[in-house]
């Protein structure tokens, strides 16, 4: 039987909102805030929405989409982009990817999907290799990872979900961990550098730091 979800197309948003928002009067700022409201609510792809506010200074909130079909993808995007709000939001990041089952899954290793295990955060980053580890032997790939998934399942309240933009991103991979704890994501970053696999690194940032919250409250948080 295929994987479920296997053929999702994931697309992470990155908004951030204008000043000149601010300078609205309370009932045009409640106007603004329930046309994104209303028009999030008509969407058809599985969503989920995180707040980076005073995290980033590039970067406001975050709305992570998915959906097998990449026109229901463009379609939902539409409608968040005709609301009057949306006048005060750019966009700085746009990552799209594809939910694959990568060859070096750890017994029980998630896939991004939206509908298990969310955490309070979600932490984000694209993920790029070296030309050389594709060079390398498959058997010589697996070995290094076995040490680099030996040191994740340390880290049991760390969920990591692996999502592929070859061919369709800037990047190779788009990686989101969620977890409710901050702390145990920073040690499990740190002790990773250790690994014979870090060498292999082209970039791997920037890195986002998302808070589970919904719509509603992000927007009153900004507004």
């Amino acid at each position: 039987m295929a994987d479920e979800g296997a053929n999702e197309l994931h697309n992470f948003t990155f908004y951030k909102l204008n000043e000149t928002a601010l300078k609205h009067s309370r009932k045009e700022k409640e106007t603004l805030k329930t046309g994104f409201l209303n028009a999030l609510a008509d969407i058809e792809t599985k969503h989920a929405e995180y707040t980076l506010f005073g995290l980033r200074g590039e970067t406001d909130f975050m709305i992570h989409l998915s959906s097998p079909d990449i026109e229901l993808l463009q379609h939902d995007a539409a409608l968040l982009r005709r609301t009057a709000i949306a006048a005060y939001l750019t966009t700085p990041y746009v990552y799209l990817c594809t939910k694959r089952k990568s060859e070096y899954s750890a017994e029980g290793e998630s896939e991004v999907h939206l509908a298990s295990g969310e955490g309070r955060f979600l932490f984000v980053y694209p993920f790029v290799k070296t030309r050389e580890w594709y060079l390398l032997s498959p058997a010589e790939r697996r070995r290094i990872m076995a040490e680099h998934i030996t040191v994740g399942r340390k880290y049991p309240g760390v969920r990591i979900n692996t999502a592929y933009s070859f061919g369709i991103g800037d990047q190779d991979f788009l990686l989101s961990f969620d977890s409710d704890d901050l702390f145990s994501f920073q040690t499990l970053v740190m002790d990773l550098r250790n690994t014979e696999s870090s060498r292999y690194t082209v970039r791997d940032t920037p890195m986002f730091v998302c808070l589970r919250k919904g719509m509603e409250k992000i927007l009153d948080q900004m507004l």
